[in-house]
This record gives C-alpha cells, structure tokens and sequence, in this order.
C-alpha cells in the first residue's frame, strides 16, 4: 500500500503538473479598516510571497503573481493577461475570484504551488521563507509539507521531555524491584543499543532501499515517515522494558530464596521462559 501511494504520489508530480504540492496560506482575523487598505495590503502580501518563492505561482483573489508582479485576475469576462500597478484590484474580480479565493472582511486565502515532493528539503525551506514573510494579518499555513514541518516542530519540542520522563520512571521501577543502581542502568542502556540499531536497520532498508531482495519489492523514497521512529520506539521499548522487569524480577525472588546469583539467574531464566515464548 505505501509502496502504490509513493508511486502515484511521483506519478502526479511528474506527469500531471496541474496537481502540484500545494502550500495554503489562510490570513485570518483581518481588521483593516476598509476594503481599499485590505486590497492593498493583500497585493502588497502576494508580492513580498511571490519574491521569496521564486518562479513558484502565487494565487490570491486578486490574481496570480510571479516573481514580484502580479497578472490580471481570471474574470468572467476573457481579458489579456498585463501587469498591474501595486495596490489595484481590477473592478471585475473586486471581494471574490472565480476560483475560490475569497476576499472578505476578515479572511484572505492565498496558495504557492510547487512540483516538489511535499516532504523534500526544498519544501520545507519554501515554507520555512514563506513564513518569515511578513504578513498584514495572523498567517495560518496548510498543506502537506505546513503540516510535516509543524508535526516535526512539535516532536523536536516534546520528545526529549517524554524521552526523560519514561527513563526516569523505568529507572525508578527497576531500582525499587531489584534495589540495585546497576541492573537498571545496565538495561536502559542495552535498550537504547537495540532501539538504536533497529532505526538504524530502517533507514538501511526503507528510506536507503538496501536489502530489498530479503524483504521484498517497495518504491525507495529516500524519506521514512515522521511518526514511524517515535511508534517503534513506544512498542519496542515498551515490550523489552516489560520483560526486563519481569526476568529481573524473577532472578531477584530467586536470589533472595538461595542466596546466589548463578542459580538465581538460571532460576529466573526457568520461570520467565515460557512466557516469553508464548509471547
């Protein structure tokens, strides 16, 4: 199923370029005091956007721009395509556009589109000087790449936290049920070994596309999903950490029965074997 959506994700950027990565810019909560100053202020926005894009379109409902110019609006009425001054909105498309840029009292939507991939470092650094662009009104941005980049702001922010908070309750836990400083230590730190080489193993096959031939035919996109690292690491490490408290566990009501390690770990091997395997 990935394998068929990166295709045809490749497919539509390449052979159709009317569908393109599409970047969404929503200007909300506008308080401009009349139509005339938010017409110019819109104008004045789409050409700062049209600058920092490059040769990539802007639309809004004034008409699209490239480069800094604007062009005449698609009206109704067939017009020549001409370049207009700064701050004019051509009366025929004035409050609306045919294409469903609305233009109201408090709300302006303007759209970049782009023949990248959505996820590339192109993208990314198309919308990361998209929003340093100064705008006349709060600018919410939307579409794929908007929303990989603030998923991805969101985990770099939170995750070092969740990360600290999870190996300190483990730590926590295991010191408490092995009252030792080193167990705990010792399997936190072989966790993070495994946890280390299995993302690494992902990035080798999935996103480099090595070893295709042992786990079978897929589409290489040179990317691994955002969320796929952070739900491998809730599984994984979720799993492994269980079944060390468990094994330790069991060695240590041994240790305390006999009195000694080697029997007491043979012991806890013996008692927590049968449900690892039925596992």
């Amino acid at each position: 199923a990935h394998s068929a959506e990166a295709r045809a994700g490749a497919a539509l950027r390449t052979e159709f370029p009317q569908v393109r990565n599409r970047i969404d810019i929503v200007l909300k909560d506008w308080q401009s005091a009349t139509t005339a100053q938010r017409t110019a202020q819109l104008d004045a926005y789409a050409r700062r956007l049209s600058t920092v894009a490059g040769r990539q379109p802007v639309r809004t409902a004034a008409g699209e721009y490239l480069d800094g110019e604007r062009l005449a609006p698609t009206c109704p009425s067939p017009a020549p395509q001409h370049r207009t001054p700064p701050g004019t909105l051509p009366s025929p498309c004035a409050g609306t556009s045919p294409n469903g840029f609305l233009l109201t009292d408090a709300t302006a939507r303007l759209t970049v589109t782009c023949a990248c991939d959505p996820y590339s470092a192109q993208s990314l650094t198309l919308v990361g000087r998209l929003r340093g662009v100064p705008a006349p009104a709060p600018a919410l941005f939307g579409g794929p790449t908007a929303e990989f980049q603030d998923t991805r702001d969101v985990l770099v922010t939170r995750l070092p936290w969740a990360l600290a908070v999870v190996t300190a309750g483990m730590f926590t836990l295991l010191a408490a049920t092995t009252r030792s400083l080193f167990l705990p230590l010792k399997a936190l730190v072989l966790n993070a070994l495994s946890l280390a080489g299995a993302f690494g193993t992902m990035v080798l096959v999935f996103q480099q596309g090595h070893l295709k031939w042992l786990v079978g035919d897929f589409t290489v996109t040179g990317t691994t999903s955002l969320l796929m690292p952070v739900v491998a690491f809730c599984i994984a490490f979720g799993l492994s950490m269980d079944y060390e408290i468990l094994l330790l566990a069991r060695i240590t009501e041994a240790h305390r029965s006999t009195g000694d390690t080697i029997d007491a770990t043979a012991l806890g091997l013996q008692a927590a074997a049968p449900l690892f395997t039925a596992s």
